[in-house]
């Protein structure tokens, strides 16, 4: 009994027993927990993942994907940290950025057709159907844009054909 308790007093006096506690469930946990209140030095710690070619969806930094066991989770350098929960923010990034095309296109098509009504006032016929001929194609791309976003809404179809 003296000796098990001598070599773990060892193992701790030298640095050894360290590794093992970082090990420990607990210990994780609570490194999770620094990371999330972004504590650098728990950041800093965990660099057993590599790096992946996905951004992160909150600040845009480069994830480093870490697998543990089956488990395989991202985490960006300021410490966001995802699981299969970066699929659906990858989905709402890309939602998000259809709609802002979306809006900028409708927006540049109405400026467009705004210059070619005051093209037109002015008499200047040729600038007035340029200014109407890319009206018209930013209305077609947004078109196109919205179909997307409403087939996106669409829920998938279920069953079996027979």
């Amino acid at each position: 009994m003296r000796k098990i308790a001598a070599t773990l007093l060892d193992l701790v006096a030298n640095g050894q027993g360290q590794q093992a506690r970082s090990n420990h469930p607990d210990a994780k946990l609570n490194n999770e927990v620094k990371i999330a209140e972004i504590d650098m030095a728990a950041i800093e710690h965990e660099k057993n993942g590599v790096p992946s070619v996905y951004s992160c969806p909150e600040c845009n930094g480069t994830l480093w994907e870490i697998r543990e066991g089956k488990l395989l989770r991202f985490r960006c350098r300021v410490g966001h940290a995802y699981g299969e929960s970066l699929l659906a923010s990858k989905n709402e990034e890309l939602e998000s950025a259809l709609w802002t095309a979306l809006r900028a296109l409708e927006e540049k098509a109405a400026l467009h057709r705004r210059l070619s009504e005051d093209a037109t006032r002015k008499q200047n016929s040729r600038i007035a159907r340029q200014f109407r001929q890319t009206a018209e194609e930013m209305h077609q791309q947004a078109q196109t844009i919205r179909e997307v976003l409403l087939e996106r809404e669409q829920p998938p179809l279920t069953g079996t054909d027979d």
